[in-house]
């Protein structure tokens, strides 16, 4: 009987196999200071990879809240704003990418569905 084979050091977990996104001085800055005005987060190193786990980090947080609010107003029969409905996909559309660089301009790109969001899910 044959050994299971493992898997390859190299081969992706779970993501798609992307190639590294180079990403500018100017849009570490600017997901900067979005993380800083939408989710009032503290200033960090400004590198991809650690804007890209605090853009998750954060993402992750006010996901929890806005599961939070539907569980509150659904069984009261309130309506339930779009943008809570649709953070369902949002997080995972921003942060799935194996590439902090591509994290980053991912957030980037639906910084007006993440504010939209943040600020249907702010208590």
């Amino acid at each position: 009987m044959a050994a299971p084979s493992l898997p390859s050091i190299a081969e992706p977990k779970g993501r798609d196999d992307e190639e590294a996104e180079a990403i500018t001085p100017n849009e570490l800055q600017r997901a900067q200071d979005e993380l800083k005005l939408i989710f009032e987060a503290p200033r960090r190193e400004e590198t991809a990879n650690v804007l890209a786990a605090q853009i998750a980090a954060e993402m992750h947080e006010w996901n929890g809240r806005a599961e939070w609010v539907v569980l509150q107003l659904r069984p009261a029969g309130y309506p339930i704003p779009a943008a809570v409905l649709d953070s369902t996909e949002l997080a995972p559309r921003v942060t799935r990418h194996a590439n902090p660089g591509k994290v980053v301009k991912a957030f980037l790109a639906a910084l007006d569905a993440v504010r939209a969001w943040r600020a249907s899910t702010d208590g």
